[in-house]
């Protein structure tokens, strides 16, 4: 069993951003013409902007947080908020409670999210990280389809502060289960990070200590990328529908178009991360930033109602959203301070959680200026070739420079 830890510890990672992003986030969706219900639509949009500021807090204060706790105490934390949060929902009845909540929450996804799974999986995989953070990633997919089913029957079934309790009990469950089951280093069970011994040294490739000889010049260009990756992962699902339905497409087509989208985006993080391990990150990140810029290319054809184009515009656009946790989670290893680990990957993610506070704020106001979602496509492309160009870049100059360094 030892000798094959490493599974669990995917499985936990799996189960902590299934509840710890795919609670508060990913699966909330469904609840929120509930929430507005109760509280107005100014209500749900403060209790959404509230979980977004909580949860940039909690990120910019995660390493220090890592410092004072081990990943398993932090992580469990995590479950412990996410777990509170749903339970203080499950006793709103006015906005000052479910704005209390929403912070909760957002501590619990700040706090139990992608920077403590990227550093526990790093420490256990010395070879296949990629494949490993892709499996682990699909967690919150899974909760974006599971979730709302579930929650939707107990809502019309029993009430919505009911659906909320189960699912504040169902955290604390889960979270109990993973604390039991983590442990924080290898060296803790007396044995070895996993590594592949296939002879062919691709799993390695992507692990190579690259941030070692990256400028800090080039880490904010990077992190200026991971900014517009946030915007589009962020911001380009949320006015799908509504640019569909700007360009008069049925609102069953457009939900339709939204489910192909998370089920790409789902399969897409499993597959990302086993291409990066197979092929390399930079061919890897190529490969998916292709799909991601034709996503909203194809989402500007919209005007010309073509069911099928826009069909293939969502499962590209999923495929290149899969970058918004495989890639970010690879790059921010990758490309790491070895001085400051922590601080590196916090980050590469806050970078993330700015874009897609930034993409929730500006595609209403740019709409008033131009009078169509149309124009806010046309900068998603614009901001998806820019962040390819900037990626892919930074890996073709930094593997030129290897190939030019003198053997010794």
């Amino acid at each position: 069993m030892n000798a094959h830890y490493e599974k669990v510890i995917v499985a936990c990672a799996f189960l902590t951003l299934f509840v710890n992003i795919g609670f508060p986030s990913t699966s909330f969706n469904v609840y929120m013409p509930y929430v507005v219900g109760e509280v107005g639509d100014v209500g749900g949009s403060l209790v959404l902007a509230l979980r977004t500021l909580a949860s940039m807090g909690a990120v910019i204060v995660v390493d220090r947080y890592f410092h004072l706790f081990d990943l398993r105490v932090g992580l469990a934390l995590g479950f412990a908020f996410t777990a509170t949060g749903f339970a203080v929902y499950g006793f709103a009845s006015t906005l000052p409670v479910f704005l209390a909540g929403g912070v909760i929450t957002g501590l619990g996804y700040g706090l139990g999210g992608m920077v403590g799974v990227t550093m526990l999986i790093r420490r256990w995989y010395a070879s296949g990280f990629s494949g490993a953070i892709g499996l682990a990633s699909v967690g919150s997919g899974v909760a974006s389809v599971v979730v709302p089913i579930c929650a939707v029957h107990l809502i019309e079934g029993l009430s919505l502060s009911i659906s909320f309790r189960i699912q504040a009990f169902v955290a604390l469950v889960i979270g109990v289960i993973v604390f039991l089951a983590m442990r924080n280093r290898p060296a803790d069970m007396g044995i070895k990070p996993f590594e592949r011994d296939d002879g062919t040294g691709t799993a390695k490739r992507g692990m190579s200590g690259a941030g070692r000889n990256v400028s800090p010049r080039t880490r904010k260009l990077l992190l200026v990328a991971v900014t517009f990756v946030g915007m589009l992962c962020v911001g380009g699902p949320s006015y799908l529908s509504i640019l569909m339905g700007e360009c008069g497409f049925d609102s069953v087509f457009a939900a339709a178009v939204l489910s192909a989208l998370g089920v790409s985006l789902t399969m897409a993080k499993f597959v990302s991360g086993k291409v990066f391990d197979r092929f390399g990150t930079a061919h890897g990140s190529t490969i998916f930033f292709m799909a991601f810029v034709c996503g909203p290319g194809l989402c500007l054809l919209s005007p010309l109602h073509l069911e099928p184009v826009m069909v293939l515009a969502a499962v590209l656009y999923g495929a290149g959203a899969a970058l918004g946790t495989v890639g970010v989670s690879v790059w921010s290893v990758e490309f790491a301070d070895p001085k400051n680990y922590a601080r590196s990957i916090k980050n590469f993610q806050l970078a993330y959680s700015a874009g897609g506070f930034i993409a929730n704020t500006f595609p209403g106001a740019l709409k008033e200026l131009t009078g169509s979602y149309m124009d806010t496509y046309a900068l998603f492309f614009v901001l998806a070739s820019a962040a390819m160009a900037i990626v892919v870049g930074i890996y073709a100059s930094h593997r030129l420079r290897n190939c030019a360094r003198p053997a010794a």
